[in-house]
């Protein structure tokens, strides 16, 4: 190898690995400056640490399924049968003469 492009190779590489290592040491150093403002109402803002939840539950009430769940236990297969599964086609092996493989060694300078 050149010794020039060996030089430059190895200045590219030392360059990626503080920059790798900058990013790194930058990201763990900063804290988010992102701060929660209460309300200004005149009190000091409560903080909860109850393990009570803020609304009673009722465990016999039946609520609707969500929207996003079918409402029926069939499978709709139309997606399948859509055209674009329909123009897939089957694979099919590539067969190569010995004349196309390339060189013997591709690593030998000719």
């Amino acid at each position: 190898m050149d010794p020039k492009r060996k030089r430059l190779y190895i200045i590219i590489i030392t360059l990626c690995v503080l920059a790798t290592v900058g990013i790194l040491l930058w990201g763990r150093s900063s804290t988010p400056t992102v701060q929660f403002e209460s309300p200004d109402t005149g009190k000091p803002a409560q903080t909860s640490t109850s393990s009570q939840p803020a609304r009673s539950i009722n465990p016999e009430a039946v609520y609707p399924p969500p929207p996003v769940f079918p409402q029926n236990q069939t499978i709709d297969i139309s997606v399948l049968t859509s055209s674009n599964f329909t123009r897939l086609q089957g694979f099919q092996a590539v067969q190569l003469d010995q004349k196309e493989l390339g060189r013997d060694n591709p690593f030998k300078k000719y």
